[in-house]
């Protein structure tokens, strides 16, 4: 009789040991199991930022194209020898601007580097820019897509590139009908002056005449012979001559502080 008794109380704490040991297992691993998962790590989109390259005035960006959504990473180098910054549109537009709201980095000397996170929250087309004065204008300036696809070889202020990639200078097809053209190129404070404006490709010889009171050139960017350092006083003339395919060029005065004063210009030639 003891003996069941005995057997009955050792299978009874059995069941209450392997009960306990269950609730205990069940706290341990109850929190864990009820927590909602932690949220993933939002993906950030990281874009490579070439300020002044392929030519000075112009911007090579590594990706421009249906970027997601979220948040965009741009890390920009200036490349050129000139400072420059790095500015995004902070409305979606399809307008060519030379200014707008938005953010961008600190202004950067040559060889400097800046990192710039914007947060996309809507899908559109956003412009980026250099705030420098005149070197919008100039053409360095471009689009992003934000889950939209951008085209290559569409014309931004007038310098032909591919919008968001990079503005380019240099001949973007050969001359089919060459001729040779002379260009009246009045240099002002702080302006251009050309005439004409409208040029057919070809051999064109530039005329520079200084009526300004200032030192000053004109350097058609990112052409063999464009002029760079050819700088001459009030009163002075010179020339050069330069082949130049059909597309969009734009030129600066290299004087110190002139290009920040908006001494750049744009014009076509045809083809």
């Amino acid at each position: 009789m003891l003996h069941k008794r005995l057997t009955r109380v050792f299978a009874a704490f059995g069941v209450c040991s392997l009960g306990l040991l269950a609730w205990v297992l069940a706290v341990a691993a109850g929190p864990a199991a009820g927590k909602p998962a932690a949220p993933a790590s939002q993906k950030v989109t990281v874009v490579t930022v070439t300020a002044g390259q392929p030519s000075e005035l112009a911007f090579k960006v590594s990706k421009f194209s249906n970027l997601p959504l979220g948040k965009v990473t741009f890390k920009v180098t200036n490349a050129g020898g000139l400072t420059h910054d790095f500015k995004i549109c902070s409305v979606a537009s399809t307008k060519s601007l030379n200014a707008c709201k938005g953010v961008g980095t600190v202004r950067l000397a040559p060889g400097k580097t800046a990192t710039l996170t914007v947060d996309f929250k809507k899908k559109g087309q956003y412009e980026y820019l250099c705030t420098v004065p005149g070197h919008a204008r100039a053409g360095m300036k471009g689009v992003i897509g934000i889950g939209v696809k951008i085209g290559g070889g569409t014309s931004v202020g007038g310098v032909t590139g591919n919008v968001g990639g990079s503005s380019s200078y240099t001949n973007t097809k050969p001359c089919a009908s060459p001729q040779n053209t002379r260009v009246q190129v009045d240099m002002l404070d702080y302006s251009f002056r050309l005439t004409p404006s409208t040029i057919p490709c070809g051999s064109v010889t530039f005329n520079m005449t200084n009526v300004g009171k200032e030192e000053h050139n004109f350097n058609v960017l990112g052409v063999q012979g464009g002029g760079a350092g050819n700088v001459i006083g009030a009163g002075e003339t010179t020339s050069k001559t330069i082949q130049l395919g059909p597309g969009g060029y734009s030129a600066q005065c290299d004087v110190e502080g002139h290009l920040a004063l908006g001494m750049v210009t744009n014009f076509t030639v045809t083809g």
